[in-house]
């Protein structure tokens, strides 16, 4: 007679589990059960970023206190050029 070796069996080993998620289970075939996790590290570094830089854009940082674009007050001597998005030297 054939021993009943099938995956809902309880596990050869005496563990009394079945050997589908004993001995038979994921991580004895080799499989990573979070092998997805650097994927969803790296989705939500994305979004955190996405969402950085839309608050940026929204809020206006980085631009200066006249609107003109500038990254905030003038240096002394200095005056913002937005058509070359950065400072000149005043004439």
């Amino acid at each position: 007679m054939k021993p009943n070796t099938g995956r809902n069996s309880p596990c050869t080993c005496g563990s009394g589990l079945k050997s589908k998620n004993c001995c038979e289970g994921p991580r004895a075939k080799g499989l990573s059960t979070k092998r997805n996790v650097p994927i969803y590290v790296f989705l939500a570094a994305a979004a955190v970023l996405i969402i950085a830089v839309f608050l940026m854009q929204k809020t206006g940082a980085g631009s200066s206190p006249n609107g003109a674009g500038g990254p905030g007050a003038a240096p002394p001597g200095k005056v913002w050029s937005a058509e070359h998005g950065h400072w000149h030297d005043v004439p």
